[in-house]
């Protein structure tokens, strides 16, 4: 799902930009280092906590950390433009 904000908030088929251009790349540069963090959080969570417990600080802190990576370089800047998700439809709709 990360890899689809930058071009859902920006570089759309509705030509809508909901994103400065400067985000829309910062957000698509992030994405090769999201997606190994996203990695070693399976990977560790497959050999350390393989029924999915949840209790394993070590997966935990990995996983967190890529969670928190992953949504601060994908998610927030579309999110602090204010505009709900499906606010871009209302204004193509109204336009």
């Amino acid at each position: 799902m990360a890899s689809s904000w930058p071009d859902w908030a920006y570089n759309n088929t509705y030509g809508v930009e909901i994103i400065p251009a400067a985000a829309y790349e910062n957000m698509t540069a992030a994405l090769p280092e999201c997606r190994t963090k996203l990695a070693n959080c399976r990977k560790i969570a497959n050999e350390l906590d393989p029924d999915e417990n949840g209790r394993n600080f070590e997966v935990n802190a990995v996983c967190t950390e890529a969670y928190g990576f992953c949504f601060g370089a994908t998610q927030t800047p579309y999110l602090e433009t204010g505009v709900s998700i499906p606010e871009p439809l209302v204004v193509l709709s109204t336009s």
